[in-house]
């Protein structure tokens, strides 16, 4: 398609995802003679493709996580329900309370994995490393567990903020503002956290020393059944 189109737009795509991949130590590397350790899947990587709406190229490396057997492993994620979104913006509303939004790149690879996983490096990894045994130590797309590791280490993150979750929604939480008058939410649904607090930067500002996080101010924010659509955008 590059030679093509005459540009490098699909290679460079590609070429960031595998930076990205490796700059969240996601595999573990086996010497080039090693066999494939005892009690590890192995499962095939693929590279998916797509164009963004303002015509930027992405590639997203997966692992067929159907190849394998994770009978033994928990994959039940939830995330926040379309009330908690609505009950949130009268909150803010009625209190004065600023929503800060927030998309976290390349999520699940911040999450540890306890799949035993490994699969073969093609041409993407470089001539260095192709064909080579990787371990897959992060919650690589693809794999049935890597939504449930990533949920839960996004929690752990929450709960040392000082925040716990919600009893009407656990994937709502909260903690007293220092004031005492009023409290701050963090809600996720999958990738995507909604600060809704006094000083959402406060919170906004230490997220971004652990992970990287687009983010934008909103008046509102609303939900479809499965898709995230926000409006109104102030910042």
């Amino acid at each position: 398609m590059d030679v093509k189109n005459q540009d490098n737009k699909w290679k460079e795509a590609m070429e960031k995802e595998i930076s990205s991949i490796q700059e969240h130590k996601t595999f573990e590397f086996l010497h080039p003679d090693a066999l494939p350790p005892e009690g590890y899947q192995c499962a095939p990587l693929r590279m998916i493709f797509d164009v963004k709406s303002d015509l930027r190229r992405k590639a997203r490396l997966v692992v067929g996580g159907h190849k394998v057997d994770a009978s033994n492993q928990s994959s039940y994620s939830s995330v926040e329900k379309l009330d908690s979104t609505r009950l949130l913006n009268v909150i803010a509303k009625a209190q004065g309370l600023k929503v800060l939004a927030g998309d976290i790149g390349n999520a699940y690879l911040n999450a540890e994995m306890t799949e035993k996983v490994y699969c073969i490096c093609g041409p993407e990894f470089g001539p260095e490393l192709e064909g080579r045994i990787a371990i897959i130590k992060k919650g690589l797309y693809g794999l049935k567990s890597s939504g449930a590791r990533w949920h839960a280490h996004f929690a752990n993150t929450l709960y040392l903020m000082g925040f716990t979750p919600s009893r009407y929604d656990p994937d709502v939480w909260m903690r007293k503002h220092d004031d005492n008058k009023v409290y701050d939410y963090i809600s996720i649904y999958v990738d995507d956290s909604l600060i809704t607090a006094k000083d959402p930067d406060v919170y906004m500002n230490y997220l971004q020393t652990i992970y990287t996080i687009k983010k934008c101010k909103y008046e509102l924010v609303h939900y479809s059944k499965n898709i995230h659509k926000r409006s109104h955008i102030t910042n």
